[in-house]
């Protein structure tokens, strides 16, 4: 996806949400014994999640498929104990694990084809994470009947960029599909004043998506524990278990 390649742009837009770095920390405090002092991300794009640990003086570690999100991750995680890599997701490759903590909390496991690839990565997960470490998994749970109703997942307001020119972006749910265990993805990009880059880029793609059974059988058979399933379009992200309708979901899977 071009939006994708934009590096700079899409760090300046998806940052973190503060409420939901403070929900992470009380999930993380609540399950993990002791203190974190490691936290890797095997999708991390520009680095935002990391940066907030790496902020903390924590031991970070990322990778990315796509070259310049890493490059950009290396620009704003200059200095402190930081690795980095180019890869694909199913072949992790840390030189630094393990690592008290994992996040992946935004469905980047929908951007697998297949089931057999999330088999895979979660072994790589498992294999990079202490024994009582966790995996804060994002993904979408899928049941029902097709539904074609648009719906707004994210928008940010016009923003200011470090390099000039202002930027927004919406993603939208336009299409799901539990027998086809597809939700398309619209995302609309707007700018102005931004060197090289379109004013309008609209763009669409597709998430694999998970039954509430499917789920719970594929990161069992890697040999997680499901600890909590946290509802992320509901007010206050309850834990409310892994059930059909669940929709968006954090699961706090713990390595034995």
């Amino acid at each position: 996806m071009q939006i994708y390649r934009q590096a700079a742009i899409y760090a300046e837009l998806l940052k973190p949400a503060e409420d939901l770095v403070a929900d992470v920390d009380l999930w993380v405090e609540t399950w993990l014994p002791g203190a974190a002092n490691s936290v890797c991300d095997p999708a991390c794009g520009p680095g935002g999640w990391l940066e907030v640990f790496h902020r903390r003086g924590l031991r970070v570690a990322g990778n990315d498929l796509e070259a310049e999100m890493v490059r950009e991750a290396k620009r704003r995680l200059a200095g402190g104990n930081v690795e980095l890599t180019v890869g694909d997701m199913r072949t992790l490759r840390f030189e630094s694990a393990p690592f008290d903590v994992g996040l992946n909390l935004h469905s980047s496991i929908g951007h697998l084809p297949d089931d057999a690839s999330v088999r895979k990565h979660l072994r790589c997960m498992f294999a990079v994470l202490k024994p009582g470490g966790l995996y804060l998994l994002g993904a979408t749970e899928l049941s029902g009947s097709l539904d074609e109703t648009p719906e707004t997942l994210w928008s940010s307001p016009p923003t200011a960029l470090p390099g000039g020119g202002h930027a927004a972006i919406l993603y939208e749910s336009t299409r799901r599909d539990p027998a086809l265990r597809r939700e398309e993805i619209r995302v609309l990009l707007l700018t102005k004043g931004v060197a090289g880059v379109a004013p309008v880029v609209n763009e669409s793609y597709q998430l694999l998506t998970f039954s509430a059974a499917g789920l719970r059988s594929l990161v069992e058979e890697a040999g997680f524990q499901i600890l909590a399933t946290h509802h992320m379009t509901v007010e206050g992200r309850p834990d409310d278990g892994l059930v059909p309708g669940a929709g968006d979901v954090t699961l706090i899977l713990k390595r034995p």
